[in-house]
């Protein structure tokens, strides 16, 4: 019996280190990008120019949905270090702002594109949603449209066998919260359609804004040459 316990103890030592290992390299990467956003959004928060300009008020908001993704990929990943289990009541709400976070990101870049398409394409036509004193109303669609998926998917998640949310301890991961055939076909075809959608936007208006700067250096260029004011 005395060698099999020692047996046991050397096999889990390793594995124990490197849990060490990765908690000590994940949690201080994690606390200098945190204190590098801080940084950022103190900036923004004291010059006044950036706080009326929509760009800088995107970029923010961004940055802090960003220290939302990190913050909770953290927690996430200490908890299931620690191996800790809790019921799903608890383990619920960590996942679905997780996973809102996580989606609202592309969507932020995608309007971040939408915004630059506007303002180059179309300077004195700018819808009043763009402005600075109403994108709040943009920023709430984001938020709710990245909450709608997780919702779905969470409404559709069968129950386990023998798991009560309110009482049984189970380790806080996506497998806790998904159980069930149709749950996996849903997120495969929607995440898919997401994040395509997604990277039509960013792509078409990315080439339409490089097309339109190359036109209006050519026409500029145009402009400043001699022969061609010579000619007119």
């Amino acid at each position: 019996m005395h060698n099999v316990t020692g047996l046991s103890g050397n096999s889990t030592s390793p594995t124990n280190f490197h849990v060490i290992i990765k908690v000590c390299v994940v949690v201080p990467f994690f606390s200098i990008f945190l204190f590098c956003i801080v940084i950022m959004l103190y900036i923004f928060a004291s010059n006044r120019h950036f706080k009326d300009s929509t760009r800088y008020i995107l970029f923010a908001f961004m940055l802090v949905n960003d220290a939302l993704v990190m913050m909770f990929s953290v927690l996430l990943f200490l908890l299931a270090m620690g191996q800790l289990r809790f019921p799903i009541v608890f383990c619920a709400p960590l996942l679905f702002f997780s996973t809102a976070s996580f989606l609202n990101t592309p969507l932020i870049l995608a309007t971040m594109s939408l915004e630059r398409y506007v303002a180059i394409m179309y300077p004195l036509q700018c819808p009043p949603a763009w402005r600075s004193d109403r994108i709040w109303i943009i920023l709430l669609c984001l938020w709710l449209i990245s909450c709608v998926l997780p919702t779905v998917d969470f409404s559709i998640a069968g129950a386990r066998h023998g798991v009560d949310v309110l009482s049984t301890p189970v380790y806080c991961n996506s497998v806790a919260l998904n159980s069930s055939p149709l749950q996996n076909l849903f997120k495969f075809y929607i995440n898919g359609l997401f994040f395509g959608a997604v990277a039509v936007i960013v792509l078409y208006t990315y080439i339409k804004i490089l097309l339109e700067t190359k036109k209006m250096r050519q026409d500029r260029a145009s402009s400043q040459d001699p022969w061609h004011a010579e000619a007119i």
